[in-house]
């Protein structure tokens, strides 16, 4: 994350490391952009509807999360078994999510 602080960069691994938290709790159904959006807001994390699937994208692209329903509207998300091992602290965290 060239350019970004180290605020803003920590600010951003751990939210995706909450959104990854988020799969986790609904495993067995995945969830949606919209429900993840509102998880980050309880929580009071200063998060951007606009980041989210940014979000979903990075998990994706690191093995930890498979996005279905790219061409609707909202999207739907699921933990991959990678992203169970991350939670369950199997395995380290890839760079560019908090580890804690």
């Amino acid at each position: 994350m060239p350019g970004l602080n180290n605020i803003e960069r920590s600010r951003i691994e751990a939210e995706r490391r909450f959104v990854l938290r988020v799969l986790y709790a609904s495993s067995t159904v995945g969830t949606n952009e919209d429900l993840v959006f509102k998880a980050l807001q309880m929580q009071r994390y200063p998060t951007l509807p606009g980041e989210v699937r940014p979000y979903l994208d990075y998990l994706e692209q690191k093995g930890l999360a498979r996005i279905e329903d790219r061409d609707a509207e909202i999207w739907h998300a699921f933990i991959t078994a990678d992203g169970i091992d991350v939670i369950e602290g199997t395995i380290k965290a890839p760079p560019g999510i908090s580890r804690c």
